[in-house]
């Protein structure tokens, strides 16, 4: 789980990274008047938006894969479990008072 995550962080990383790379290697041609600033901006939000959507389609095939893989698990909810614990301490109490001999003397 850790590694996906890591992995969503470096994907977030590399987009700033690329949109900012974009950005610097078509300042030449704004300067040389083939592309306006607006036209710089149009481009960058667009790729900013491809990337990002990319992203969310990754990030919601991790979820989805690792949710497959925890239904294969035999875990158990922690309210689950909780309610077990409770059950079982219940059972253990009414035992140990239960039992002939235990905290009582003859």
């Amino acid at each position: 789980m850790e590694s996906i995550l890591q992995l969503i962080m470096e994907g977030i990383g590399v987009q700033s990274s690329a949109v900012e790379a974009c950005r610097k290697n078509l300042e030449p041609l704004v300067e040389e008047g083939r592309l306006t600033r607006e036209d710089v901006q149009g481009i960058t939000d667009g790729m900013a938006s491809t990337l990002r959507e990319r992203r969310e389609v990754l990030l919601e095939g991790a979820r989805s894969e690792l949710s497959r893989v925890l239904a294969l698990l035999p875990l158990v909810p922690q309210d689950r479990f909780q309610q077990l614990q409770e059950r079982v301490d219940q059972l253990e109490r009414t035992m140990k008072d239960g039992e002939p001999g235990r905290g009582e003397s003859s």
